[in-house]
C-alpha cells in the first residue's frame, strides 16, 4: 500500500487486513507511519522524489500488486528537487494535472512487474448510492442549485481543474483547483454570505486506481465555518469517510447531504 495523507489509509489497510493480505506499506508522511503500525510493522517512509527507491524496495520484498490510498497534494512537485530523469519525465507530460503525474507513476510501477489494484475493490462500501444521507432533505432551490451545478461540476472535474464547485442562487461562486476543497468552500461561503451548495463529482476521465473524490468530517466542519447548507455529491463515485460521524455532524448543524 502506498499511502498518502488522511483517512483513507488506516481504513484501506483495516479492510487489506481483513480480506487475509499482508501488507508492505509505503507513504511519503512521517505521521502516518505511527497510524499504520496497528495494521503492520513492515513500513517504510520515502520522499516524493525517491520514486525509484520506492520501486526497488517493492521489488525486493517481491510485491506483485498494490494499491494508493490517501492524499497528496500537487504543491509538493512545486517544492521537490526531482533527479534529472524525474524532470525528463515531468516535462514529457502534456500537462501536470493530477491524472496525468499519477498515471505517470503508475506506469513507473507497473512496468517494473507490479499490478495497481482499484481503491474501490477494497472500499467500495464508502461510496453512497443515490439518497438523502440526513433528517433534512434539499429544498426545492437546492435541488434547482444542484442541478445547474452538477454538470458544470463533472465539465470541471473531466478537465483535470478539480472536482468541487460552490453556488447559491444558480451562480458559480468558488471552483476548486489546486487549493483543495476546504479552501473552496471557505472561500464560496464568504462571496456567498452562506446559504451556499457545494457539490463534489468525480471526472469522465476518472482512473479509480488514484482518483477517488473524497469527504469526510473535515469537510464538514468546513461547510459549517462557511455557513454552506448543502453537500451534493455523485452517487456511488464519492468516497463519504465515517460515514455515521459525518451525518450525525450534519444532523446536528442542519446541513443536508445528498447523493446525486
Amino acid at each position: 500500500m502506498i499511502a498518502g495523507r488522511g483517512k483513507i489509509p488506516a481504513l484501506l489497510a483495516e479492510e487489506i487486513k481483513k480480506r487475509g493480505y499482508e501488507i508492505t506499506a509505503i507513504t511519503t508522511f512521517k505521521k502516518q507511519k505511527g497510524i499504520l503500525r496497528k495494521y503492520t510493522k513492515d513500513i517504510t517512509c520515502f520522499k516524493i522524489n525517491e520514486i525509484q527507491p520506492m520501486i526497488r524496495k517493492l521489488k525486493e520484498k517481491g510485491i506483485k500488486e498494490c494499491v494508493f490510498g490517501g492524499k497528496v497534494e500537487k504543491r509538493v512537485i512545486f517544492e521537490t528537487n526531482f533527479s534529472e530523469r524525474e524532470k525528463s519525465l515531468l516535462c514529457d507530460l502534456k500537462d501536470k494535472s493530477d491524472p496525468e503525474i499519477m498515471k505517470l507513476l503508475i506506469h513507473e510501477i507497473e512496468s517494473s512487474g507490479i499490478k495497481v489494484v482499484e481503491q474501490g475493490f477494497f472500499l467500495s462500501h464508502l461510496l453512497p448510492k443515490k439518497g438523502v444521507l440526513t433528517k433534512l432533505s434539499p429544498t426545492s432551490n437546492d435541488l434547482q442549485d444542484i442541478d445547474y451545478g452538477f454538470p458544470l461540476a463533472k465539465k470541471l472535474a473531466t478537465l483535470s481543474i478539480g472536482q468541487t464547485i460552490i453556488i447559491r442562487e444558480k451562480t458559480v461562486l468558488a471552483v476548486e483547483a489546486i487549493e483543495g476543497t476546504d479552501s473552496t468552500i471557505l472561500r464560496g461561503g464568504r462571496l456567498g454570505k452562506g446559504n451556499t451548495v457545494a457539490i463534489k463529482v468525480s471526472s469522465e476521465k476518472q482512473d479509480k486506481r488514484f482518483d477517488i473524490p473524497t469527504v469526510g468530517l473535515d469537510t464538514i466542519r468546513t461547510m459549517i465555518k462557511a455557513k454552506t447548507r448543502v453537500l451534493a455529491i455523485e452517487a456511488e463515485e464519492v468516497f463519504v469517510v465515517e460515514k455515521e460521524d459525518v451525518i450525525k455532524l450534519a444532523d446536528e448543524s442542519g446541513i443536508v447531504i445528498v447523493a446525486v
